[in-house]
């Protein structure tokens, strides 16, 4: 999953569920997953941003062919970005003379 932002708000899709957008406001996610085929329906949540990870709840309702007709939603998120590349600093001594 890639996540795009622009300013306070993001998009982006979950391979084989559907996509997932909504706004930034500090450490919080307001989000709507909307379900795609051949399921439909939406679910809204709140995420707590810590780090590289998210976690947060969402509920809503789906329905379709493939889905046990319509059906109330409810759920836990959590979603961990792959780790920081390291950066590695390396002081460099200066020697002042008559110091």
């Amino acid at each position: 999953m890639v996540i795009a932002q622009s300013g306070c708000t993001f998009t982006a899709t979950f391979t084989g569920l559907g996509s997932f957008s909504g706004t930034v406001s500090g450490s919080t996610l307001n989000y709507t997953l909307t379900f795609a085929a051949p399921c439909s329906g939406t679910a809204t949540g709140t995420a707590t941003v810590s780090g590289a990870t998210f976690s947060g709840t969402f509920s809503g309702t789906e329905s379709g062919l493939g889905c046990c007709n319509s059906t109330s939603v409810t759920g836990n998120i959590t979603f961990q970005f792959p780790p920081t590349p390291a950066t590695t600093l390396t002081p460099t001594t200066t020697t002042t003379p008559g110091a």
